[in-house]
């Protein structure tokens, strides 16, 4: 999609070069400026294959996507996924140790803790929601 200047509307890079063409509009079509725009994210299930392997559910914005480890999604990959704790499994945290599905995006490393949300913004990373359950 590409933004003609002068009709302030997302076209095609077709039609808005016909539309330029047509109407001899002065302005040629050129890519909409990137906003920072924040998205909900959030790490919902494990489902377990007839292969044996696992497949993790992330929700994306309004989409949700199941991935294994090493699959990508949306500039994501999917890097491991760290199975729960109870407290004495842990010895070095307090209560429950919740599972967790780690993702890259770029070289940044993120930890989807199962079933929070979270808000990601490209340019500052990753925050938890506002009533993050």
């Amino acid at each position: 999609m590409t933004f003609c200047q002068r009709h302030m509307k997302l076209k095609t890079i077709n039609s808005c070069i016909a539309l330029f063409i047509a109407c001899g509009c002065s302005t040629l079509p050129t890519q909409p400026e990137p906003s920072p725009s924040t998205v909900p994210i959030s790490f919902t299930a494990v489902v377990k294959l007839p292969d044996g392997r696992f497949k993790y559910a992330v929700n994306l914005g309004e989409r949700t996507y199941f991935r294994c480890v090493g699959d990508r999604f949306c500039g994501f990959t999917v890097v491991s996924y760290r199975e729960g704790a109870l407290p004495n499994q842990s010895r070095h945290h307090i209560g429950p140790l919740p599972s967790a599905l780690i993702v890259q995006h770029n070289e940044v490393l993120l930890e989807l803790r199962r079933g929070r949300k979270y808000l990601w913004n490209q340019e500052k990373g990753l925050a938890e929601h506002p009533g993050g359950r």
